[in-house]
């Protein structure tokens, strides 16, 4: 009877633990999301304190128009611009030491965007990168800031100075 009693009490206690505990509203899944990625960046890109451009596309022509500006490679993907919009991030590298998106989280109102860098001596050559990623717009419409985090360093983009 006492091991009943007392399974019974640890499975309460589990569950309200991890009630206790709020993940992550959507963990985003970047091979199902990320559409591009090549090292090309727009001819106005200006290299401001945070080294980063981020637009967002919501319509067909808005994609059309940003993708060329980015002199992207790949033809052009077909989207549903009902469903999704598209999010244009431009930035530079070091070329030995490339720079990846390891994952997106996306926490209430804030997307967190985790990157990976390799390790070690890097060259400070500022090469251009771009990653072109689809994002829900029921998420979309609900965000009031981005998060970069490269290791410890965070910088934060409002939704506000975010071209659209």
């Amino acid at each position: 009877m006492k091991n009943i009693f007392f399974f019974t009490l640890i499975f309460a206690l589990l569950i309200f633990l991890n009630a206790c505990v709020k993940p992550s509203d959507h963990n985003i899944s970047i091979k199902d999301y990320l559409l591009s990625s090549e090292q090309s960046l727009p001819e106005q890109f200006n290299r401001g304190e945070n080294h980063f451009l981020m637009q967002i596309a919501s319509t067909k022509n808005e994609n059309k128009k940003i993708w060329k500006e980015y002199n992207k490679d790949k033809n052009l993907p077909e989207i549903d611009f009902e469903k999704y919009d598209i999010y244009f991030w431009g930035l530079t590298e070091s070329g030995s030491c490339p720079t990846n998106i390891k994952e997106i989280r996306i926490d209430s109102s804030i997307m967190n965007i985790m990157l990976s860098t390799k390790d070690g001596e890097c060259t400070a050559d500022a090469k251009p990168k771009n990653f072109v990623f689809k994002l829900d717009k029921n998420i979309s419409s609900k965000l009031t800031n981005i998060v970069i985090i490269d290791g410890n360093e965070k910088i934060t983009l409002d939704m506000k100075d975010i071209k659209h």
